[in-house]
């Protein structure tokens, strides 16, 4: 039998969180899942919301409450915390479709996932808390693929719900940068594409909505004040294999951008290349980062 880890990080948000829980308390197959919930320090009674959840019984709920360090950090404690063989991660303002764990659970028996060893997981679709949905579909009903060739070859953009086998997503956990607190998940992906592929399927799982403190309306900042982070994503990313001259060369930019906020040693690239690309697009990354400064001023 097929059990889910659903990982969720939550930081004073009790009242989105109760959102989720009621959906959740709705869904078929729900006897099968079990919902992990790092409270990142919360201060508005979270933890007691969840604890009179746990009471109740009705779902099987693990709890756990650390000092804040941040989403990646907390992603990480959750992961320590599954013991099912998918999981997947749950943002706190977001919630499932509601036959997402049973159209998840189909898709894993149906297509043999777990006894193939060259596949990570499986990549769902995602919509507006409207229904409407976020992104393009993906170009097939049911296709193997890698996120590089996903964004830049097919031009599929849009939030998705990334489900994954729980003991290859335990080989990558989130890197945790000193005084930082976001660690962008595109950079996880990146890594666990250099050794396998993900099932991408037309089916809708994942609920979403972008609040005024979300991350969407603040990108740039949020980047920026996580610039080790940042500058590691877009350092891997340059090399990622497809990726197409036009992609590389943004990547490469922001990497200069970052680089400068993070005011990191110079770069030892992978590829010769890489360092005249490097070259050429200082300037450009200068701009970027200056005009970051201002920002912040």
């Amino acid at each position: 039998m097929f059990e889910i880890s659903v990982i969720t990080a939550t930081y004073n948000r009790r009242d989105l969180l109760s959102e989720a829980y009621a959906h959740m308390l709705g869904m078929p197959l729900k006897e099968q899942v079990e919902w992990i919930i790092i409270d990142d320090g919360s201060t508005d009674q979270t933890q007691q919301v969840v604890e009179e959840w746990i009471k109740a019984g009705q779902l099987r709920i693990v709890y756990h409450l650390q000092a804040n360090r941040g989403r990646a950090a907390a992603l990480n404690a959750g992961l320590e915390r599954a013991s099912k063989p998918i999981c997947f991660y749950l943002d706190s303002d977001d919630y499932l479709e509601q036959g997402a764990f049973q159209d998840i659970i189909e898709q894993y028996q149906t297509n043999d996932i777990m006894q193939n060893r060259s596949i990570a997981g499986m990549v769902f679709l995602a919509s507006t808390k409207a229904g409407e949905l976020i992104g393009q579909a993906f170009p097939q009903t049911q296709m193997v693929s890698k996120p590089a060739l996903m964004l830049h070859h097919f031009k599929v953009r849009g939030d998705k719900l990334h489900t994954f086998k729980t003991e290859v997503l335990k080989a990558y956990p989130f890197p945790l940068f000193e005084k930082e607190k976001r660690v962008a998940t595109s950079l996880v992906l990146n890594r666990i594409s250099l050794k396998y592929d993900f099932m991408y399927v037309n089916v809708k799982a994942l609920r979403k909505d972008y609040t005024a403190d979300g991350l969407s309306k603040n990108i740039d900042r949020v980047r920026a004040k996580s610039s080790n982070a940042s500058r590691t994503f877009y350092f891997e990313a340059v090399d990622v294999p497809f990726m197409p001259v036009k992609a590389r060369i943004k990547y490469m930019i922001n990497f200069v951008r970052y680089q400068l906020h993070s005011r990191s040693a110079f770069p030892s690239f992978k590829r010769g290349t890489n360092y005249l690309l490097y070259f050429l697009l200082l300037l450009p990354g200068l701009a970027l980062y200056t005009r970051d400064v201002k920002k912040q001023q």
